[in-house]
């Protein structure tokens, strides 16, 4: 989303932000030939509350090729290291989804694989919940890597229109009770380990199997 602001300053605005959007994930890909070619855009006015970022499979089809989107949350334009840190973390997925196709089936989206590449990209991680997995990354504590400062000081220079709405940041209920369902809580042996609901018939006959490590979901203590 950007906000015109008369005729001059806004014309062709949304062309050159783009513009420059592209050619800081061309440097990116230079810090890490992982990363493949994208669509990157920025979120629209009605994902602004939601999330910072998305990273799209297979999104966008050419005559040649076919390419993931990449959306950046337009008011971290006004922050060159938090927009910096969600082109990071969403060329993460990129590299995923080129890796094994995303996600498979039935799997969260910030598994351990993904908490791996952020690390490789120089990324920390922190584990958010049994259902968002390791989604919360950051710069560590020292700053952003200096790999990745060409690329800042390239951003620090953009002066682009921008929205100031950011998303407000959600929180798990606290002592939310689990559904009167006759469902059992179940682990498996990850770490941290992920947690599922199923019925005694699926727990007495064949069980339920993580993907991620092998093991079968064993009764939570």
């Amino acid at each position: 989303m950007l906000i015109a602001m008369g005729k001059q300053s806004s014309r062709h605005a949304s062309s050159k932000l783009h513009r420059q959007l592209e050619t800081a994930w061309s440097k990116l890909q230079t810090v890490d030939s992982r990363i493949p070619d994208v669509v990157i855009t920025t979120l629209t006015a009605g994902e602004l509350r939601r999330k910072l970022g998305h990273a799209t499979a297979k999104h966008w089809r050419g005559d040649k090729d076919v390419r993931h989107e990449i959306a950046v949350h337009p008011g971290h334009l006004r922050n060159p290291e938090e927009l910096l840190e969600t082109m990071v973390h969403e060329a993460a997925h990129a590299i995923l989804q080129d890796e094994s196709g995303g996600c498979r089936p039935g799997s969260q989206y910030h598994r351990t694989r993904f908490r791996d590449v952020a690390h490789e990209l120089g990324l920390e991680c922190v584990f958010r919940d049994t259902r968002y997995g390791w989604s919360i990354t950051r710069w560590p504590t020292d700053g952003v890597p200096k790999r990745y400062r060409k690329i800042l000081t390239y951003l620090r220079r953009i002066k682009p229109i921008h929205t100031s709405r950011l998303p407000k940041q959600r929180r798990r209920p606290e002592g939310r009770a689990t559904p009167k369902s006759g469902l059992r809580p179940l682990i498996c042996r990850c770490s941290p380990p992920l947690r599922i609901h199923a019925g005694n018939r699926v727990i007495d006959g064949a069980g339920v199997r993580c993907l991620e490590c092998g093991d079968l979901f064993k009764p939570a203590s």
